[in-house]
């Protein structure tokens, strides 16, 4: 089964009930988010399969308001567009659907999401067949179609209130739950959280055209002063408790994501936001709809395998404080873990749009929080990339292990067994916080008979128990002529580890054409290797003298590798000579060991920042405009490692450099946008006569001599500890009396996302001409 996941996922701001928003249609709404989520993806809209939208006021919109926002956003027409109609779960149901659609194997790239404008709602007449006598009475289609329980004939306020006295749910725990919400929404706008999720939009006024940018809804400085003195809206003997205070607005938005199979995110270089675990819808009782979430989160996280007290986050959309609370009750979920943002009370409910507004929102919370496992009414996801966790429990790549050739594959798991009642008393005889334990990694190449038949096994020795082996056939050897996939592999590969799964599976076999055409297939052959994975404890050591060493040591041990594997016979020496290949490039990606531009330092002022002067260098570049530093950093790398993967004129590879840098030049305020231009150096071979781009958006720059202020930090780097670092820079230089261009500056990289400890990034500021 295709495992799917999401590449991109953006939102408009949420406007106020005829507020900023009110002259845009819906689907004009869901053009902008749609534009700007393939643009975060790298995706051409002719490579879209499908855009699935949730919609639930439709009225007078014309046809397909869905198709009219994919051809808006530049989508060929033969490609299906439509919408669903969930009502509050349109937009979630809508991402369901691609993820269904592309299991299936109909779609390759999905758009999926939601759209809303609540305030072009439509009133609407019965006179289809005439007025004979008597007043005509308008309907409000928000009401008729949005906001009325069909079958009670009751508002949604009213299903609020049956909560409530259902739960047991008081009046001042409601308007307390609306104030937190509304706070929380509050800390997030002045601290920036909303930024990278939402995509501004113009819209068109008599003065020009204006830009809005930020949600219109949330009410600062909220306080149960204020809320407690709103009246009830829906009951009013004196026993109501829903307010329009502590119930979610009337709102317009869109909010959009994209999606893939794993296996087409990895051929694209893509770095998946999300992987989507499970899924759940429940029906019940619509007197008390809101109470949906309780089931539709058990049955989800079940499906997943996860108990409700992993999940980093939670996401329940907020129609009303009352129904919030009866879920958190009676789930017993950590309040500190749900809707950290605030919800639809603070941020507003656009009826088509929030399911997936939560879904974008929840992922770029965990991204920011660096959260692996999360739940939004029954959709649960789980990040790609590396949690703390795994970060604490892995070392880097050090050695490469080899052992006897065995005859069979009992030998082969008594051996492991043994290997791992070692590695358990070593573990009980070093348990000290600065000793991290080793884990094992076996890559088991077996030729038994023909016809050609590979395996790929993984054995993990964390646990206390010997996992076992577990073959699948058709793996993926990792091989310098396949980096991508390599990357992509290594990844699966550690997080498996971290969460002590038995083994992993590939697909897409590289070993079966590797070994096409080897003699003496009829002979049992084991070529057996094996990566240590250990911590560095040598934290002192300079980075050069480590890239020294390690490159040293990769060469010792792929050199040990090739000698046992030679006497074997052909089929074992074309496999050992294509480990070696990887396991050259892995020991670069991982320890470093890149070609650098030559630089003369100038002075140092010990760890708070150093003086260089470069050599006139040739560089290829790219420039991409944009808010976000992180976002845009990532867009041109992927352009610029494709060219050097070979998207070229030549058609030839060339070598990863390092650094990777980013001139970024600021935007004249603080949400305009700024430029970002990426480089990777060219190496020493291709200095003189560079392969051309075959992309215009990329560009050769021939940088001339000259001089940086260069402040080092560890870690990984993110547009957050970049300012931070470049903060202290410019107080140092300032202290020292030191002349320097204040803008534009670099940030600077040197490692593979994969090397996990003592990495190293820089902050570049240019010295003034003249200055010595």
């Amino acid at each position: 089964m295709n495992t799917v996941v999401i590449v991109s996922a953006a939102r408009t701001p949420i406007g106020s009930f005829n507020g900023a928003l009110s002259s845009v249609t819906s689907s004009d709404l869901a053009t902008v988010v749609i534009k700007d989520v393939l643009k975060r993806a790298d995706i051409k809209p002719d490579e879209v399969s499908e855009v699935i939208m949730g919609h639930v006021l439709t009225a007078g919109s014309g046809q397909n308001p869905t198709r009219q926002a994919s051809v808006a956003a530049g989508i060929p027409y033969p490609v299906p567009a439509w919408s669903c109609q969930m009502v509050c779960g349109s937009g979630l149901k809508a991402v369901c659907l691609g993820a269904q659609s592309i299991i299936m194997g109909e779609s390759i790239v999905v758009v999926a999401g939601g759209m809303e404008s609540m305030s072009q709602a439509p009133h609407t007449v019965q006179m289809r067949s005439g007025l004979k006598m008597g007043d005509a009475t308008l309907q409000d289609s928000i009401v008729a179609d949005g906001l009325t329980d069909a079958f009670h004939k009751c508002h949604m306020g009213i299903t609020a209130e049956n909560v409530a006295k259902q739960w047991g749910v008081t009046r001042e725990a409601q308007d307390q739950y609306a104030v937190t919400s509304q706070s929380r929404t509050e800390a997030a706008q002045k601290a920036g959280f909303f930024n990278q999720e939402i995509v501004p939009v113009i819209v068109p006024s008599r003065k020009g055209p204006v830009e809005v940018k930020v949600d219109e809804f949330p009410r600062h400085g909220s306080n149960m002063d204020v809320m407690s003195k709103l009246k009830p809206c829906f009951l009013k003997d004196g026993s109501g408790t829903v307010t329009a205070g502590n119930a979610s607005g009337i709102n317009d938005g869109a909010a959009a994501a994209v999606l893939m199979s794993q296996s087409e995110a990895q051929r694209r270089g893509l770095q998946p936001m999300a992987r989507i675990v499970s899924w759940a819808q429940t029906g019940l009782d619509p007197s008390v709809m809101g109470t949906g979430p309780i089931l539709a989160i058990r049955k989800a996280t079940e499906k997943a395998g996860w108990q409700l007290s992993e999940v980093d986050l939670y996401e329940i959309n907020e129609a009303f404080a009352a129904q919030c609370l009866a879920v958190v009750q009676e789930l017993g979920l950590n309040p500190n873990k749900v809707n950290v943002c605030g919800g639809a009370i603070s941020l507003g409910h656009p009826l088509g749009m929030s399911g997936c507004r939560v879904l974008v929102t929840l992922l770029h919370a965990l991204q920011r929080t660096g959260g692996r496992k999360a739940a939004y009414v029954g959709f649960a996801t789980e990040l790609e990339k590396q949690s703390k966790q795994l970060l604490e429990r892995m070392g880097i790549i050090s050695k490469a292990v080899q052992s006897d050739q065995v005859g069979d594959t009992q030998r082969l798991q008594a051996q492991v067994a043994s290997l791992e009642h070692s590695l358990q008393e070593e573990k009980e005889s070093q348990r000290s916080e600065q000793m991290r334990w080793r884990e094992i990694l076996y890559t088991l190449i077996v030729v038994p008979q023909e016809p050609l038949r590979t395996k790929l096994q993984l054995v993990d020795l964390s646990g206390s128990e010997c996992a076992g082996t577990s073959g699948v056939s058709g793996a993926v050897l990792w091989e310098s002529s396949c980096i991508n996939c390599s990357l992509s592999a290594l990844s699966d590969v550690l997080s498996a580890l971290a969460e002590q799964r038995s083994h992993v599976p590939y697909r897409n076999s590289k070993i079966t054409h590797l070994l096409q055409g080897s003699l003496a297939l009829s002979v049992r052959d084991f070529a057996e290797f094996g990566l240590w994975m250990q911590s560095q404890t040598d934290s002192e050591r300079h980075p050069r003298q480590e890239d020294c060493w390690a490159e040293e040591e990769v060469n010792q041990q792929t050199s040990k590798i090739a000698q046992i594997i030679k006497p074997v016979n052909k089929t074992a020496l074309c496999v050992g000579v294509k480990v070696e290949k990887m396991l050259r490039a892995m020991g670069k990606m991982v320890f470093g060991g890149f070609e650098n531009p030559k630089y003369t330092p100038q002075k140092s002022k010990g760890d708070d920042y150093e003086v260089r002067k470069y050599n006139t260098t040739q560089w290829v570049s790219t420039t991409v405009s944009g808010t976000e530093q992180d976002e845009a950093l990532s867009t041109g790398f992927r352009r610029l490692f494709k060219y050097i993967q070979g998207n070229n004129d030549k058609q030839v590879k060339v070598d990863m450099t390092s650094p990777v840098t980013c001139l970024i030049n600021p935007g004249d305020g603080p949400s305009c946008e700024s430029s970002f231009t990426v480089s990777f150096y060219l190496p020493e071979e291709h200095q003189a006569e560079p392969p051309k781009p075959s992309i215009p958006e990329i560009f050769f720059e021939n940088r001339k001599e000259f001089t940086v202020f260069v402040r080092t930090f560890g870690g990984f780097a993110n547009s957050q500890n970049t300012r931070e670092e470049l903060l202290k820079l410019t107080e140092s230089l300032k202290r020292d009396g030191m002349k320097f261009k204040e803008a534009p500056y670099y940030r600077v990289g040197y490692d593979s996302p994969f090397k996990l400890v003592n990495r190293r990034n820089e902050v570049w500021l240019i010295q003034e001409e003249g200055e010595e």
